[in-house]
């Protein structure tokens, strides 16, 4: 009886580091395949330069908001001025990770 409990035991050992030798071989890019193990699929050229021109064109919208952020921080005289230069989200507050959508005033300042 003891050498048959003996075993259940190694063999659940086994099974836990079995499982997180497992979990290490997929830490890039989180749940789902590993990146990099024949998981892409094959575009044609078209596709391909449609898909680079998407990427390119979703760049610069960034870049043109991102510069026009700057412009109004350089602009800006207070802190209540600066927060009102932040991107908009089109989700509204929040939407990017912030917690709660009110902030609280520096010391000194009106809202």
């Amino acid at each position: 009886m003891r050498a048959l409990l003996g075993l259940v035991v190694a063999a659940l050992i086994l099974s836990v580091f079995s499982l997180a030798a497992g979990a290490q071989q997929n830490t890039i890019g989180g749940p789902g395949p590993a990146v990099g193990q024949g998981n892409e699929k094959q575009m044609t050229p078209d596709e391909f330069i449609a898909f680079k021109s998407r990427n390119l064109n979703m760049i610069e919208v960034r870049r043109k908001k991102l510069d026009e952020e700057k412009v109004c921080v350089e602009a800006a005289t207070t802190p209540t001025q600066i927060r009102k230069c932040r991107l908009h989200h089109p989700m509204g507050p929040g939407s990017r990770g912030q917690r709660g959508s009110a902030q609280q005033p520096l010391a000194g300042e009106q809202q």
